[in-house]
């Protein structure tokens, strides 16, 4: 059976506008179902709660559910990949996603809104895991830090998003109105699902080529120490992002304050992964990934510590600007690395797995506070 890109002519890797197009079409998509279904939810966190979750461990359970769900997917879509070519996979995930995006909005119940999250979760990954790829092939290697930046630009713009999408809702509505939030999420996913299919062209088969043995993948890169700091970061990240506007509401913050903050954090996040992608085609990967990772310690032990709200604004700030980074310069290194594979896979799947397990503190505690 013809495999669903193999029915047109691979797309040739250029230095022209080529791979800037593609780049741009599975950021789109990537920033829908990792960005908007997934940072759409600590906005409206506090309003579910109240409404139909009940607790704080309720609504630790369902973020959990939604990465639980990722990083099942993850492992098996690695270990078993679909026959469907690169960009046919990232158009049926983004299917999905406007599915269960649509399914949040419309829930009567509280399992309707598991079902929602483990379809958004399991679609994010079918997105997530030939997206590296595509980039690896279609960016030519001196633009290749800078498109893994482009990449993940996206989900700081999504983060943006939720925020100004949040407070115009929450000034229409009021700070309950969590159902005509995921509407319109929903929505924009079905817009960008439109444009992807019309703008996304078949690229290499490459893009999705089975991942290496571990063994083989070890004599090549540092492989442990890559996963074990890549899935501390994870968890971190998960912690931060996902109850962040509880903390921030919680020192007195109104929910107006709390949604431009997270906004601070998405809009510097977009500059992280281009900026820190382009230093490190200078600079190198190595010292640009630890540097993050401090830095990134040091704003999550400040956010903790204070109530000022002019420095938890730089917090958050610096935060995004460190962290969306990371990613980005760990995807260009691996691809520096091991040319033409899925290169997120392992440490992927170590960062998934991290990001499923911060969400149980709170569910197990009932508060965020731990």
């Amino acid at each position: 059976m013809t495999r669903p890109d193999a029915q047109r002519p691979a797309a040739p890797v250029t230095d022209g506008s080529g791979w800037l197009r593609t780049v741009l079409a599975v950021t789109a998509a990537s920033a829908v179902s990792l960005g908007l279904a997934r940072y759409a939810y600590p906005f409206v966190l506090p309003a579910m709660r109240d409404d139909i979750l009940g607790s704080y461990g309720a609504a630790g359970l369902l973020g959990g559910v939604s990465l639980g769900a990722y990083a099942i997917s993850m492992v098996v879509l690695t270990i078993f990949p679909l026959r469907a070519g690169p960009t046919a996979q990232i158009k049926t995930g983004l299917t999905g996603t406007c599915a269960g995006l649509i399914v949040m909005a419309v829930a009567t119940d509280a399992w309707m809104l598991y079902l929602a999250m483990s379809l958004t979760g399991a679609c994010g990954a079918l997105i997530w895991i030939p997206t590296a790829g595509v980039v690896a092939v279609s960016a030519p290697p001196h633009r290749r830090g800078l498109a893994y930046g482009l990449m993940t630009s996206g989900l700081g713009i999504s983060v943006v998003a939720c925020g100004v999408l949040a407070s115009l809702v929450q000034n229409w509505r009021d700070a309950e109105a969590w159902r005509e939030l995921w509407g319109i999420v929903g929505l924009i996913s079905v817009v960008v699902l439109v444009v992807v299919c019309l703008t996304l062209k078949p690229v290499s088969d490459a893009a999705v080529a089975r991942p290496r043995r571990l063994r083989e993948l070890r004599k090549q890169i540092a492989l442990g120490r890559l996963c074990g700091s890549f899935g501390l970061y994870g968890i971190g990240f998960a912690i931060f992002t996902s109850y962040l506007i509880a903390v921030l509401l919680r020192t007195g913050m109104t929910n107006a304050e709390a949604n431009f903050a997270y906004s601070l954090l998405g809009l510097t996040s977009i500059v992280s992964g281009v900026l820190l992608g382009k230093i490190s085609d200078l600079w190198g990967r190595g010292r640009i990934l630890s540097a993050g990772l401090i830095a990134a310690a040091g704003c999550s032990v400040i956010l903790i510590t204070t109530d000022d709200s002019l420095l938890l604004y730089v917090v958050v700030g610096a935060f995004g600007l460190v962290t969306m980074g990371i990613g980005s310069v760990l995807g260009a290194y691996l691809s520096d690395e091991l040319p033409l594979l899925t290169s997120r896979s392992h440490s992927e799947r170590r960062s998934s797995r991290s990001r499923w397990l911060s969400s149980w503190p709170p569910t197990l505690a009932g508060s965020w506070r731990i």
